[in-house]
Formats: C-alpha cells, structure tokens, sequence
C-alpha cells in the first residue's frame, strides 16, 4: 500500500501516524510518503518556536497523539523529564517540547515513512 500526504507539519504528521497505525498492514506492505519543504517534519509553524515562553493553548490532557491513548502525550513528558512543574494533566507546555514530542513519534516510522522534499503542484493515480 502506498500512501502520500501533502503537508509535514503537525497534520500532516499525525496523518501519516495514524495512517500507519490503522492500515493493519505490516511494514514490508505500507509506504506513506510526507511531501514537505521543511527540513524537517511534524512540526510545522505552529511548532517550529524555540521561545519557551511559546505554550501551548490546550493542557497535555487534551494533546495526546492518539485519541485512544489519552495519557500518551503524559507518560512521553515523564519519560522525558524537561518541564518544571510539569508534567500533570492540566499544565500548558512549550510549543517547541510538543513538536519535539511529534518529531519523535515519526522517527519510529522510519522504516516505512519517506520524506519528500518539496511542494506539490498535482496529485494523479497511476
């Protein structure tokens, strides 16, 4: 199966997660390309300050990756360990810890995610 999508920021990136994650196919049978010009992917412009003053406007409860996995975005800032007074449910963090957090989520699909550098003008089927 082979997948593309127009667009590495955060969209873009959580599509193709999700994509991977519901396509039931194992890595040999899936290839998702992100058409992106940044140099890298998943975070986007929203995501892309280093000021750490930058918070997010939604609490960590409520960012999770994966609807399924409320706590995902939780236990990864636990893990982590790089917020002061975080990480609980109910605080706000840096833009740029979450796009960190978006970052590494795609490099786990390394195996079956291609970057394409560049824009798209067109899309046809073969």
């Amino acid at each position: 199966m082979r997948i593309a999508v127009v667009g590495g920021g955060a969209t873009g990136a959580l599509a193709a997660l999700h994509l991977a994650r519901v396509s039931g196919k194992p890595a040999s049978e899936i290839d998702i390309s992100v058409i992106e010009p940044a140099a890298e992917i998943g975070r986007g412009l929203a995501y892309t300050t280093n000021d750490p003053r930058h918070l997010l406007n939604v609490r960590v409860a409520n960012m999770s990756a994966f609807a399924d996995e409320p706590d995902h975005l939780l236990r990864w800032l636990e893990r982590e360990g790089v917020v002061r007074g975080c990480p609980t449910p109910f605080c706000f963090i840096p833009r740029s810890l979450y796009g960190a957090y978006l970052a590494e989520l795609l490099r786990e699909l390394s195996d079956i995610l291609y970057i394409i550098s560049g824009s798209a003008a067109s899309i046809s089927l073969n």
